[in-house]
């Protein structure tokens, strides 16, 4: 059997790891697109550093709640936007509307978030998703002031927002404190070791690999040291050493997993 990198992403992102704190991060999120609506919408914030795994949870998510297309109107009940390319409130308001309409919307900005609102309504929009939310610190601060107003508009409009970025995230929220209020956040923690191991099993099975998981049982501890407990940094060596192994059809040994923690700089 061999694989290509190609083959690897595609399988890293189309998996999902069975860890129970995320299990019910994922139910919290679910809460978000299935409770009823309230008066002043909560919501929850997702924080973590690099290679935690956030972006997985949110497309987990969004697997549990995809489109529904019809012959005349899809729904959509989750939209996500990562904030990292926008500069102010009227791209903000443009980049929503592209995810809804083909069709370019015309008119002033308040016209503009008007239609997109009602578009919302229609489509069935429950929750928006800004991922990379700390990006919103990188613009000037009065373009700052004005973009978080906008999405607290947004949220008094009924919709569920959910932030997700790094600590950094925490900062750009308090700069609006009205809107800071409104998350309960949480926090992707460093996996146990435990679920490390049950990572690697599902990351092998997933594969077919399954015969790989007792070997690894070697290298797990010394993987796990290295990589911090962080998914995504653990994810990067069973696949470089996956790579290695197939494509030079060598034998999985200590010596490759210390070769691929070396190259990756753990």
């Amino acid at each position: 059997m061999k694989f290509s990198r190609e083959d690897l992403i595609r399988s890293r992102e189309s998996a999902w790891f069975l860890i129970p704190e995320r299990e019910r991060l994922l139910e919290r999120l679910s809460q978000l697109v299935t409770d009823p609506p309230r008066h002043r919408e909560r919501s929850l914030g997702l924080i973590g550093p690099a290679n935690s795994g956030k972006s997985r949870l949110i497309t987990q998510f969004m697997k549990l709640h995809p489109p529904v297309y019809g012959e005349e109107l899809d729904l959509k009940p989750i939209l996500l936007l990562r904030m990292s390319p926008l500069r102010n409130t009227s791209q903000l308001v443009d980049r929503l509307l592209a995810l809804v309409s083909p069709v370019k919307v015309i008119g002033n900005e308040d016209e503009r978030t008007e239609h997109l609102l009602n578009l919302l309504e229609v489509v069935g929009t429950k929750v928006i998703v800004l991922d990379e939310f700390h990006d919103v610190l990188s613009v000037g601060s009065q373009t700052r002031h004005h973009m978080l107003t906008k999405i607290k508009d947004l949220n008094n409009a009924g919709l569920r927002i959910v932030p997700v970025g790094t600590d950094r995230m925490v900062d750009a929220l308090s700069i609006n404190p009205e809107l800071s209020t409104r998350f309960t956040r949480a926090r992707l923690d460093a996996l146990s070791f435990e679920d490390s191991l049950g990572v690697a099993a599902a990351f092998f099975a997933h594969l077919g690999l399954e015969e790989w998981t007792a070997p690894y049982q070697k290298v797990a501890e010394m993987v796990y040291m290295r990589t911090s407990g962080t998914i995504g940094n653990q994810l990067d060596v069973l696949e470089e050493v996956v790579l290695q192994a197939t494509s030079t059809q060598v034998k999985v040994t200590i010596r490759l997993y210390q070769d691929a923690l070396e190259l990756l700089g753990f």
